[in-house]
């Protein structure tokens, strides 16, 4: 093949392949620019670069939104299931990662161009005068030229001919979805928002703990980095013209200073940070949460700069006073009137005294005779010995629904807390351990196993079991006894099972799809529901059969409305308020019959 052949065959090659690309870039459309028409993952897509994403996503839907959280991924963090119960309006949050205030006045106008807005909120932090224009060169920050009016064909053909990588990427991950939330597919599509269904139910315990768990060793070993506010006169002039943008399109606009772990603040300069304040007081009133006591304990953050939702919602609630939550006396400062002067007061305050976390100590228990034989039997004595030293030693038992309170409104707990819970639902429960219960003045939770209520055989078997009490037996013993659930039927008898399939435990088993049993689990749920609601009062909890742990059952758990969850892990609990997730995942110290008198009260005085 002579030169010129081979050029021209080379050069169509390249050509081929150029259409090529293109023609996969814009049918698998990897960061929403193209519609997505074909797979419609714009969850997928977002989490490649939310801003592009956004943008086509609620031009494709046609949403009608008219309220919008604007802002960088520090804007995250707010639930609009809150904003919609507080304001009774649907919220879209448009954050993106990195965004600088240029990127927040483009956002702004852009949606006021296409939307008729009535509401932006507009969350802010210290390094929003740390950075401007910082530019949008690489494929996951780049902004939508709708937006910054960059040059439509540079723009378009930029993200044509990408690496197709981007695009078999998509394909590999669509085709491998699962039920919860991977790194590739980390928004919640119809609000904008990041999707933390498995960040929000994590069981969380005391701070050493938190610390020491990989995902959050930062705070352990704190290394930050120093932020000049050297973009000061650029941040204060992004706000004044999105605040003109709303003053002439009569928007409401709500300005936040977002809360910041304590360790960052050693990292700015002081007289930058009153600067900042001082500054934005004069352009527009605000609400400052930036240091408070929630600042100073780390289990409020998912990193060392994000707060978890709860603090989200404890914002919501104290911009709108909702007054249905708890929410720390030192949280908030309405600034207005240009008068930062509290605010600034505040940087130099010492550590708040706010206590916010108290110690529980949760006791599980099985079946019960006249006399002990092993881990799951305790003899009479034996418990009314270990009754006597909780007595004895000071402590006041506790309910679900009291932890729910304290978790939830800050309703204190007893300064010692016990939680006494017997799994399972057997009849003896009901007998002399209640009477001793009764006699003590204590209070303990039963979690019932729906399918064995009112039986002492197994299910259709014929097999006989320990007897299991009845609805109107836990009806009777009601006021000494609050009822849970654990489960309808996963907790199964691998040796007394007549099926194919044998569910030990509320997990998925080997070879499941995770679809599979999120749906055979929320069947689970349902048929509970409706057997022990009337023992539980619709509040809702749940002990893991045999404390074997999902994440897929912990969502589910909470898209269910449960509010305290158990597991069998011996370890003490650290409640926080405010801080919901804190009564998930619940450990608990076994107590078999022989643990005596002294044991019991070195089991609850651990740490």
């Amino acid at each position: 093949m002579n030169s010129k052949r081979f050029l021209k065959v080379f050069g169509i090659m390249i050509v081929v392949v150029f259409v090529l690309i293109g023609i996969l870039n814009y049918f698998v459309s990897p960061f929403g620019l193209f519609g997505d028409k074909y797979m419609d993952w714009y969850s997928f897509d977002m989490t490649q670069n939310p801003r592009i994403a956004k943008v086509e996503y609620l031009k494709k839907t046609k949403s009608n939104f008219e309220n919008f959280i604007v802002g960088a991924s520090g804007a995250s963090s707010f639930p609009t299931e809150s904003l919609k119960k507080y304001t009774g309006e649907d919220y879209y949050n448009m954050f993106s990662y990195g965004a600088d205030m240029l990127d927040s006045v483009n956002t702004v106008k852009w949606l006021v161009n296409h939307y008729p807005v009535k509401n932006i909120i507009l969350p802010l932090s210290y390094t929003s005068a740390a950075f401007y224009d910082v530019g949008n060169d690489t494929f996951s920050n780049a902004m939508h030229e709708e937006l910054d009016g960059t040059n439509k064909f540079k723009f378009y053909s930029k993200f044509l001919f990408a690496n197709p990588r981007y695009s078999f990427d998509k394909i590999k991950y669509i085709n491998a979805k699962k039920f919860l939330q991977e790194s590739y597919n980390v928004f919640y599509v119809p609000d904008g928002s990041y999707e933390k269904r498995r960040r929000d139910i994590e069981p969380i315990a005391s701070v050493e703990d938190y610390v020491s768990r990989n995902a959050y060793t930062p705070f352990k070993n704190f290394k930050g980095e120093h932020r000049n506010l050297e973009h000061m006169d650029e941040f204060i002039n992004s706000v004044q013209k999105i605040k003109e943008i709303c003053i002439k399109n009569k928007i409401n606009l709500t300005v936040l200073v977002i809360p910041m772990y304590i360790e960052n603040f050693q990292y700015f300069e002081t007289n930058e940070i009153e600067d900042f304040y001082s500054k934005l007081a004069k352009v527009t009133d605000y609400y400052d949460f930036g240091k408070t006591s929630i600042s100073y304990d780390p289990r409020y953050f998912y990193d060392t700069t994000h707060f978890r939702n709860d603090v989200g919602r404890m914002i919501l609630s104290r911009v709108y006073n909702g007054g249905d939550m708890y929410i720390p006396e030192d949280f908030g400062i309405y600034v207005e009137n240009g008068d930062a002067g509290e605010v600034i007061d505040r940087l130099h305050e010492d550590r708040p005294n706010i206590k916010l976390e108290t110690k529980l100590t949760v006791l599980m228990y099985h079946h019960f005779s006249e006399k002990g034989n092993d881990d799951m039997t305790i003899g009479f004595n034996s418990f009314r010995t270990q009754m006597q030293a909780i007595k004895d030693a000071g402590y006041t038992t506790v309910t679900p629904n009291e932890i729910y309170s304290y978790v939830n409104y800050g309703k204190e707990l007893p300064e010692k807390a016990v939680m006494i819970t017997m799994d399972d639902g057997y009849k003896s429960n009901l007998e002399e351990p209640y009477k001793i219960l009764k006699e003590f003045g204590f209070k303990a939770t039963s979690f019932v196993i729906g399918s064995s209520i009112g039986k002492d055989t197994y299910k259709d078997t014929g097999h006989k079991i320990f007897p299991h009490f009845s609805i109107e037996e836990a009806k009777n013993a009601m006021g000494t006894f609050t009822f849970g659930s654990h489960t309808f039927d996963m907790h199964q008898s691998s040796a007394l099972e007549t099926g194919n399939i044998v569910r030990n435990f509320a997990v998925p088993i080997a070879g499941e799809n995770d679809f599979s049993f999120a749906d055979a689990f929320k069947k689970d749920l349902t048929r509970q529901n409706e057997v022990i609601q009337d023992i539980t009062n619709n509040f809702k909890t749940f002990a893991y059969p045999g404390g074997v742990y999902s994440e897929i059952t912990a969502v589910l758990l909470h898209e269910d409305d449960y509010k305290v969850t158990f597991l069998t892990e011996p370890h003490q609990n650290y409640l926080l308020k405010g801080l919901r997730q804190t009564a998930f995942g619940l450990g608990r110290f076994n107590m078999t019959d022989q643990i005596g008198y002294e044991d019991t009260i070195k089991i609850l005085e651990a740490k």
